[in-house]
């Protein structure tokens, strides 16, 4: 009688947990993100561009964003330096090969809290065709509710050196070190 009514209470208790720890989608507002990079140029100066198009995705539970699985996808030949010559040689076969390789990919693996807010993302990028372990710090800027909607505010910054990647020339103008950086909003789908 002892052993089964413990395993009652240790089932009913898990059956708690369970329902304790529900699932929560996240998607980017993409009218309220930007997806930047930046690199060196001349060692004097940074060229600077964006991805208009990306998707993200962010799978919370109640523990919030530290055990969340984030998953990223960009629209390579969305590249925007505001010049549209150098955005159609970004997007050759001489750097990013868009026609060949038009997607960019983060997946992450695991997370780390850094302090309040700041976590580390561990996980596989893929650019070009080549898959490599990558680490993003991510900041949790804050979370509101607007217009019935929970909206979180998330900020990601990371570098690659393009050259691991097969992406561009080795070029002495252009740094191969970039820096890449999101402000994202969030939306907490219902």
């Amino acid at each position: 009688m002892k052993k089964t009514t413990l395993l009652l209470l240790f089932l009913i208790s898990l059956g708690i947990n369970l329902k304790a720890q529900s699932v929560s989608q996240w998607t980017a507002d993409n009218t309220h993100s930007n997806f930047g990079f930046k690199a060196k140029h001349n060692g004097i100066s940074y060229a600077v561009g964006e991805f208009r198009s990306f998707d993200l995705k962010i799978k919370t539970n109640d523990a919030g964003f530290l055990n969340s699985e984030v998953e990223l996808t960009i629209d390579a030949t969305s590249i925007n330096t505001a010049n549209d010559s150098r955005d159609g040689h970004l997007r050759s076969a001489d750097f990013f090969d868009t026609e060949k390789y038009p997607t960019i990919t983060f997946k992450s693996k695991k997370i780390t809290s850094k302090g309040e807010n700041m976590y580390i993302l561990t996980g596989d990028f893929t650019m070009h065709g080549v898959t490599k372990e990558l680490e993003v710090q991510m900041t949790h800027n804050g979370t509101i509710t607007s217009r019935g909607r929970e909206v979180a505010g998330l900020y990601f910054t990371t570098s690659v050196n393009r050259m691991e990647y097969g992406v561009g020339l080795d070029l002495s103008s252009v740094a191969n070190e970039v820096e890449l950086h999101a402000d994202i909003e969030i939306i907490k789908e219902e």
